[in-house]
């Protein structure tokens, strides 16, 4: 397991006060967010509470999560149903990282709009 965070932060963000931080490499007016999938390790106490315990990227590095900061459900209105959001700490950085209804783990990555000429 890759002892880093720079991979996944570098990706996703690190968080600031109000939450993840945003892509600085275009402005926002330029940039979406989708859902990227990922693989995750997860314990579930004998309650049902699902806690994910790391994150594997698509090229195959992994990311422990130190601490789960927060759960809570979410609506995912923008993609429909239902799932849960986890504020989770990966070292000093700060992510959401989701677990949808069907049980498939994402976190959302902002990527450049598409334009249509």
């Amino acid at each position: 397991m890759e002892d880093t965070t720079r991979g996944i932060v570098g990706t996703i963000g690190t968080a600031g006060e109000t939450g993840p931080a945003r892509a600085t490499t275009a402005s926002d007016d330029d940039m979406i967010l989708v859902r990227h999938y990922v693989k995750c390790a997860q314990v579930t106490d004998t309650n049902g509470v699902v806690t994910p315990l790391w994150v594997e990227w698509d090229d195959g590095r992994t990311f422990k999560i130190d601490r789960v900061l927060a759960r809570r459900g979410v609506s995912q209105t923008r993609y429909g149903g239902s799932g849960t959001r986890y504020t989770a700490q990966f070292g000093r950085h700060v992510t959401y990282l989701y677990r949808a209804g069907d049980g498939r783990w994402y976190v959302e990555v902002r990527v450049p709009q598409q334009r249509v000429a």
